[in-house]
């Protein structure tokens, strides 16, 4: 018995050392103002993106980070354990020397997050997810994808799931991938508060001569296969839009040598971009940026081309002219999951490789294509809000939550 005593004590003692130790070294600090009344930990921060910025800029929220190198330590250990009282014991410390009042995620089926998840049950501090993924996709189409996947996605421990729109809170209640009891609130996107403000969609002619052309590339399987094996991959057993990978991007090349005098930026969809090594001979007046704001990038561009990216609704909102290529594979083969293909009436689509060519030439050599007005009906099926208080209303919803909580 004395034994198994002092077994207990140590291996506390050893949790307590080990959450010390990792917690007063690397939890990092992006923002914090004294006056504030909420702080967050956000857990994989940097699937945040542009929305971090708008936490930051909203100014009354603390904000805290985490890097994913701890997380998996900690999870690592805690498996090691069998239990989950390193977790408990963090949240605990965290607490009582940050008063965090909330963990916040960006998805619900990451499976890093689910010790956390779990540890937070019983906790003061609240697991949040910040659902955004899917927000300004063709609504069938998002229907289509998620509807195939959610029953592969793990349970979700968390209190609250706060959605961009209400269309994809009402994919996963109509799935019961969440219960219809969980907080289940439609805050809108964080990030396009600004562009909203500035662009006032409708009320003036935001057409520019930057002489820019912004190619948002992206991912292969984009949305049909799961099996993430590669972003860039040439294995032809994978359910993917390879052929349409290859021929948007080496038409881009062609299009930059063809006009020397205007700019093309690749931006791609995640930093790094594996594919950039395979790109020989880039001519100077093309780009790569990987780390850039997107919608300023958007801003500083006079005609967009994209492919089911949350990019083709957000140029829109800042009323540039968008291509979506949809040839290759997108037109036959896999066209179920292509987004847009049917609205004509609000983007350019391009259904051949002839088509696409011909639509640049089109606006560089004739004063650019027209803006092609959005209606607010599908502004608000895709974004949610577009009211620039997006940030307002979550920061309003977490200090609800938090004031039920006390």
């Amino acid at each position: 018995m004395k034994n198994y005593l002092l077994s207990n004590y140590l291996s506390r003692k050893a949790l307590n050392l080990i959450s010390n130790f990792y917690f007063d070294i690397k939890l990092n600090n992006i923002y914090s103002n004294s006056g504030n009344s909420i702080a967050v930990i956000l857990i994989d921060y940097k699937r945040f993106r542009g929305d971090l910025q708008s936490l930051i800029n909203h100014g009354n929220i603390d904000i805290y980070t985490i890097e994913n190198s701890v997380i998996d330590r900690i999870n690592h250990l805690s498996n090691i354990t069998g239990n989950n009282l390193i977790w408990k014991s963090i949240i605990n410390k965290v607490n009582n020397k940050h008063n965090i009042d909330f963990l916040m995620s960006t998805a619900p089926y990451y499976l890093r997050n689910i010790l956390i998840e779990k540890a937070c049950l019983n906790s003061s501090i609240k697991f949040v997810c910040y659902f955004r993924e899917g927000v300004g996709a063709d609504p069938s189409v998002l229907k289509l994808m998620i509807s195939n996947r959610i029953g592969e996605w793990r349970n979700y421990y968390g209190q609250s799931i706060l959605f961009g729109n209400k269309i994809i809170r009402d994919i996963f209640l109509s799935n019961k991938y969440i219960d219809k009891d969980i907080d289940n609130s439609v805050c809108g996107v964080c990030r396009v508060d600004a562009t909203c403000i500035e662009s006032k969609p409708f009320l003036q002619n935001n057409k520019q001569n930057n002489k820019q052309i912004t190619f948002f590339s992206f991912p292969m399987f984009s949305g049909i296969d799961s099996r993430q094996v590669s972003y860039f991959s040439k294995d032809k057993s994978l359910n993917n839009f390879n052929d349409l990978f290859i021929s948007v991007h080496s038409l881009i090349i062609e299009l930059a040598n063809k006009y020397p005098n205007y700019k093309f930026v690749i931006k791609p969809k995640w930093y790094g971009g594996e594919w950039k090594k395979h790109i020989d001979n880039k001519p100077t007046n093309l780009v790569i940026l990987d780390n850039v704001n997107v919608e300023k990038l958007i801003k500083s561009s006079d005609l967009v081309v994209a492919f089911n990216s949350t990019t083709i609704i957000e140029s829109a909102i800042q009323l540039k002219p968008v291509i979506i290529p949809i040839f290759d594979e997108a037109i036959n083969k896999y066209s179920d999951y292509v987004y847009w293909k049917n609205r004509d009436d609000i983007f350019y689509i391009a259904n051949s490789r002839e088509e696409f060519v011909s639509l640049i030439d089109t606006h560089i050599e004739s004063n650019g294509l027209k803006n092609k007005m959005i209606d607010m009906n599908t502004l608000s099926d895709t974004i949610g809000y577009c009211d620039g208080g997006n940030t307002e209303r979550l920061y309003k919803h977490l200090l609800s939550l938090k004031n039920e909580r006390q």
